[in-house]
């Protein structure tokens, strides 16, 4: 991204224990496909990816 003007800084930790979510938890936005587009749309999200990542 050669529009930032400071290095980008991540902190690289080792991983803790995970816990996979239940199985209800597992393809929202296939199981409840309404609900997810809902979301998505009033996220903000795909508007943000389009204004900063053009290409």
């Amino acid at each position: 991204m050669a529009d930032l003007k400071k290095p980008i800084v991540t902190e690289i930790v080792p991983a803790e224990t995970f816990y996979p979510a239940e199985g209800y938890h597992q393809d929202f936005y296939k199981k409840d496909a309404a609900h997810y587009e809902g979301y998505r749309k009033h996220s903000g999200r795909d508007q943000f990816i389009d204004s900063h990542w053009k290409g």
